[in-house]
């Protein structure tokens, strides 16, 4: 408020206050658009809903955030950190064919959603892996809407991430750290104890064989065999054996700053996930960098990320091996070594102990490099009429590399104590991968609003790609 005197007389100017906010803006990957006005089906997620329901990888967030998101559940797999889930947004295209198929959680390529970073498209790999602190925002667009847009290949849904723009101002660093813990739930196992199991066994008559003696006398030897062990005290808690609280630790460091004309911002991110499972873990580390220029009515942006990732998969191997062992069967002897294999149920063949694989020099361990580059350029020729052009190249390097001595129970059953089998005991096997994609981009874009509440909306765009393995 001010007051002034002139001439005696008394002015008074009150000043109001009018606040205006800035319209919620849908980036569909290619276009922009207005929410009031995108009609489709959509799940707007913000950098603080990535942070309030941060998971151990970008995935499981945003499984945390939105319902739609579904991952089938992977029963063999459990909570293996290096097993990629089937991830569905519009259900499924391709059902199981049968028990094994569904139990087994066979890819499912063919569900998968489209995935684009910055007007690019980048693998579920990558989107699982990518340092989730240099988000900005993730549209999910989940109906026809998106195949409107991406044609066929949005036919599953679209995963658009728009990563975040450099700030102008002075050099501001902002550092996180945090711990992950992958704590196994075994609670819902109800599982007998050794007593109770053979009491079971030998109620329902697996060890009786009325037909044939010798079965008989052969099925009276193992029961009391493992009778014997029982009486002994034996009872083995096998679930419980290859499993652990997983502690892992994620690291991120952020500096940016730069004029109105020119801004930058580089990252660098660690993160490192123990699995449940005993020596499993997944390691990524991510970096990037984000330079922008402005000129008059022009915009110029390049991105860089560099990403790294090694993971290993437990010496112990397969939850499941554990679930489908006996209590009777006891996995160390009277000295207190570990034994290497086990009678089967009906004595008729070996199987592995699973606890002596996991003493052997196994390894399972994959590797991958992955560099990407997009440049863009951005042209606002008159008020709402837009171009913005796009160029982008990534690769990905990876390498397999597997190890099983000749001890291990992969090679312990009948089959291989033939001739033949003796000579293809034992396995190394190492493999390399490459992929180059190459893509470019051009939208034409007309958005004008008249009278406050009529909008034009017209687009127009160009797009190729090409991908080499």
């Amino acid at each position: 408020r001010l007051d002034s005197k002139s001439s005696g007389k008394i002015m008074r100017s009150v000043m109001q206050e009018e606040s205006g906010k800035l319209g919620e803006v849908v980036v569909t990957g290619i276009f922009r658009k207005a929410k009031d006005s995108y009609t489709g089906a959509l799940t707007t997620i913000d950098s603080e809903q990535l942070q309030t329901f941060k998971g151990s990888n970008l995935l499981q967030t945003l499984k945390n955030i939105d319902a739609s998101i579904n991952f089938p559940v992977n029963n063999l797999a459990g909570s293996n950190p290096n097993v990629l889930p089937n991830m569905n947004i519009r259900g499924s295209s391709s059902l199981p064919m049968s028990v094994e198929e569904f139990n087994t959680n066979a890819q499912q390529t063919v569900n998968t959603p489209l995935i684009i970073l910055d007007g690019f498209e980048i693998s579920l790999t990558k989107l699982m892996d990518y340092n989730d602190e240099q988000i900005e925002s993730i549209n999910i667009l989940k109906d026809a809407a998106a195949t409107a847009i991406y044609g066929s290949r949005g036919a599953n849904g679209v995963i658009v991430v728009v990563t975040k723009t450099p700030k102008e101002g002075k050099l501001r660093v902002t550092a996180k750290a945090g711990i992950d813990l992958q704590v196994p739930d075994l609670s819902s196992y109800d599982l007998l104890n050794a007593a109770e199991k053979l009491q079971l066994e030998k109620q329902v008559g697996l060890y009786t064989d009325e037909y044939n003696p010798k079965n008989q006398w052969k099925y009276n030897n193992l029961y009391s065999r493992r009778l014997k062990a029982v009486l002994d005290g034996t009872d083995i808690d096998w679930i419980h054996k290859p499993v652990r609280t997983g502690v892992g630790q994620r690291y991120n460091i952020q500096l940016d700053g730069g004029a109105n004309e020119f801004r930058w911002a580089t990252s660098l991110g660690y993160n490192d996930i123990e699995g449940a499972m005993k020596g499993s873990s997944r390691k990524t580390v991510n970096g990037d960098i984000t330079l922008m220029y402005s000129v008059k009515n022009l915009i110029f942006r390049n991105y860089t990320s560099f990403t790294s990732n090694k993971s290993k998969e437990s010496e112990y191997g397969s939850f499941q091996d554990y679930v489908d062992q006996q209590p009777y069967n006891n996995p160390y002897d009277e000295n207190g070594n570990v034994v290497k294999t086990f009678s089967n149920f009906f004595g008729t063949d070996e199987v592995g102990n699973p606890l002596y694989d996991a003493t052997l020099n196994t390894f399972d361990k994959n590797e991958y490099i992955n560099f990407l580059d997009n440049f863009s350029v951005e042209w606002m020729i008159i008020d709402g009429l837009r171009f913005r052009g796009k160029i982008g190249y990534q690769t990905t390097r990876s390498t397999s590399d597997l190890f099983l001595p000749a001890e291990h129970s992969t090679f312990a059953s009948s089959s291989y104590n033939t001739t033949e089998g003796l000579l293809r005991k034992g396995r190394y096997t190492y493999g390399t991968g490459r992929t180059d994609l190459f893509s470019a981009n051009a939208t034409l874009s007309y958005n004008k609003t008249f009278a406050k509440k009529h909008q034009i909306y017209a687009g127009l765009d160009w797009s190729m790609s090409e991908e080499n393995y």
